[in-house]
């Protein structure tokens, strides 16, 4: 292991694993069995394409948190009636005529916003006619949830209201787990006054 190396070389302690002594429970009988996340049993690409009808997924060259965002994207993109493009990372292979319009065609992290190519052209054109359906960032974080949660509200496909009420499930979520583990723990925060 590179910190036993790096430690060994700068004096603390041996870096040669047959001068080390091991104290205390053998490893067998302190070892767990641990629940995988899905991200390792599953291929990856379940967790995004084909799981929603009016979504259409292009992903070039993208890293694994990229793939993440775009299964959050298209959670929110899922509550648009009419067909949508998600583009992700470099260089996606399209069809020759995409076939959403420009309004309902989104870049989703700078791979994707720097690709060339026909995709630069569509980009450009959006551009053009004044669609920002731009979700930068590398990693495209929560900035680009909360961009693409603004784009949906204003094209009326979003409620504020659904944001607050989701905010608040996942508020309740989140007390309820750690109260399941200490009934004694309580949040501390102050409720807004109005």
């Amino acid at each position: 292991m590179s910190t036993t190396r790096l430690a060994g070389h700068d004096g603390l302690g041996t870096s040669n694993p047959f001068l080390i002594e091991v104290a205390g429970e053998s490893i067998a009988s302190v070892r767990k069995q641990f629940l995988l996340p899905a991200t390792y049993t599953l291929p990856i690409d379940s967790l995004v394409t084909g799981l929603y009808p009016n979504i259409d997924i292009y992903i070039g060259g993208a890293c694994s948190t990229c793939w993440l965002m775009a299964a959050l994207a298209e959670g929110l993109l899922a509550k648009v009636p009419q067909r949508v493009s998600l583009i992700v990372g470099v260089d996606p292979k399209i069809p020759p005529q995409i076939r959403t319009d420009m309004a309902h065609t989104f870049f989703l992290g700078e791979c994707a916003l720097a690709t060339g190519g026909d995709l630069l052209e569509l980009r450009n054109a959006m551009q053009l006619a004044g669609y920002d359906r731009f979700l930068g960032g590398c990693p495209p974080y929560e900035q680009s949830l909360v961009k693409l949660e603004d784009i949906l509200i204003g094209m009326g496909y979003l409620k504020p209201e659904e944001l607050v009420e989701k905010a608040a499930k996942h508020r309740e979520d989140f007390f309820s787990y750690y109260q399941k583990y200490d009934p004694t723990w309580q949040p501390e925060y102050e409720t807004p006054q109005h």
